[in-house]
């Protein structure tokens, strides 16, 4: 939901009354900036999470006496875990300073972030 939600907000098209009506005025200005970043972090956490419970259901991690992980296994999972990090972080520097703009949608790109007001 979030993902699409970023897209209609670059798009131009504002966001769904639903997410309006959930949202203080302040947060939902800061938030509208970075719906897409915080949708991709959510789709990495999400990647995450699942195949960690894959994992662990089919036996490979876990348990008392796991085997030991492959590196492809690894790596994967590192990569998920950069992604969560970096898309996190890049969505509350866009909600608290509007930072980096090239990431944030056209037409929000003039008003001040939430600290930066302060």
């Amino acid at each position: 939901m979030l993902v699409r939600q970023g897209i209609r907000s670059w798009r131009g098209q504002t966001p769904s009354t639903f997410l309006a009506r959930s949202l203080a005025a302040n947060v939902l200005a800061g938030g509208e900036r970075a719906l897409l970043m915080l949708g991709a972090c959510g789709c990495f956490l999400g990647a995450m999470i699942g195949l960690g419970g894959y994992l662990s259901a089919a036996g490979v991690i876990g348990g008392t006496n796991p085997p030991p992980p492959s590196a492809a296994l690894v790596v994967v999972l590192l990569i998920l875990l950069v992604g969560v990090v970096t898309t996190s972080l890049t969505g509350i520097a866009i909600v608290w300073y509007n930072r980096p703009r090239f990431l944030v949608p056209p037409h929000l790109r003039d008003r001040p972030g939430i600290m930066s007001v302060r």
